[in-house]
């Protein structure tokens, strides 16, 4: 938060207000504003990052998030860092789909066996999933290290939402790995 002090505004959605409350404070000491949004949509809307964290406990695919695509303004990026669901039809043609390690998720197909999503619930298992239906091809999939090495910029500067998937590797890996990877280049 530090790095950006930008941010004005913060909304939250959460299961018990309780559970928001203790969110916020442990951001007492930066002059952020906070707003409790009593729906996800209300948290969507006309919000420039969007980070998406309902957790792990869900007996079904229909017990997760669904965010509607209809809230979500151009260039948003919005961090999956766990479950989240999109409609297919967002995730093949609306949105810029970036992955962790999208290896990853291959490998998780080559364990699990197809379908990925119903078993693994990530987002990065649904673009696999996609990619084995032949409905996204597989270089349609920015990985996080296209991004450092400056590969696939005609997808990352097209005018469409960016779904982040993290599905395995915790973002503090994920930080450590791209400063490693700078550090190497800088060398």
């Amino acid at each position: 938060m530090e790095l950006y002090p930008n941010i004005n505004l913060i909304k939250i959605k959460s299961k018990t207000e309780s559970g928001a409350k203790k969110f916020i404070s442990y951001f007492k000491k930066f002059k952020f504003r906070f707003e409790i949004c009593k729906n996800v949509n209300a948290v969507l809307d006309d919000s420039d990052l969007i980070s998406v964290n309902p957790g792990f406990d869900f007996d079904s695919l229909s017990q997760m998030p669904l965010l509607r695509t209809k809230y979500l303004k151009e260039n948003v990026l919005v961090l999956c860092l766990s479950y989240a669901k999109f409609s297919d039809e967002f995730l093949i043609n609306g949105a810029i789909k970036v992955a962790d390690n999208f290896a990853m998720y291959e490998s998780y197909l080559a364990e699990f066996g197809y379908p990925v999503y119903p078993k693994f619930s990530s987002l990065g298992s649904r673009f696999i999933d996609l990619v084995y239906d032949r409905r996204v091809k597989p270089g349609e999939i920015v990985d996080i290290v296209d991004i450092l090495n400056n590969t696939k910029n005609e997808i990352l500067t097209k005018n469409k939402p960016i779904v982040f998937a993290s599905g395995g590797m915790i973002t503090e890996d994920i930080a450590v790995a791209c400063d490693l990877l700078k550090e190497i280049k800088i060398k």
